[in-house]
């Protein structure tokens, strides 16, 4: 293997482990080293891969809105039932309760919100790639920004209550919205 395809997997090994640890513990509250380790890799060598710990933030953000936008909208090309289906498993307890290999929204657009530009330009960058899969794949403006927002705002709002009836019924009573929403 050459060199360069050894950095390129080694960055994209450290981005992936590193945004699930960033997911759940946050990703101002971890340490380079930690998020080196998750990759099982020695801190020192961060350097090598990344100028500076935004620069791994604004990459974990980039790799998870593009693994969240092949997964929901097929790049696109998802059908319409395809994609609601897709966003009903979003809102679902499953992706309450596994943080770690969730979305990155309602993770970390917290702490976009509080980085460089360079990192947030990124964030919006690739979240209207997914603003309009979804209004081709729907055919309908104006419900791409709503739809964004209700998923990952319930989504915060579940991981924030106790397991339970309560949360369950937040979930269902925002998937049969979204539905309504969306057709």
């Amino acid at each position: 293997m050459s060199q360069s395809k050894h950095n390129s997997n080694t960055r994209e090994r450290i981005v992936t482990q590193a945004g699930s640890l960033a997911k759940q513990q946050g990703f101002g509250t971890v340490g380079v080293d930690a998020l080196m380790a998750a990759a099982n890799l020695k801190g020192g060598s961060f350097y090598y891969h990344f100028p500076k710990k935004e620069a791994l933030l604004t990459a974990i953000v980039m790799h998870e809105i593009q693994a969240s936008r092949a997964w929901l909208t097929e790049q696109g090309e998802a059908a319409k039932e395809a994609l609601q289906q897709r966003l009903a498993q979003y809102l679902s307890q499953e992706h309450v309760r596994n943080t770690g290999k969730g979305c990155v929204l309602p993770a970390l657009s917290t702490e976009v919100a509080r980085a460089e530009a360079e990192t947030q330009q990124a964030y919006a960058q690739e979240l209207r790639k997914l603003v309009k899969d979804i209004e081709r794949i729907f055919d309908k403006h104006h419900v791409s920004w709503p739809a964004i927002a209700m998923c990952v705002g319930a989504l915060v709002v579940a991981r924030a209550m106790p397991a339970g009836d309560e949360r369950e019924r937040l979930l269902s009573d925002c998937v049969q919205q979204l539905m309504v929403m969306l057709n």
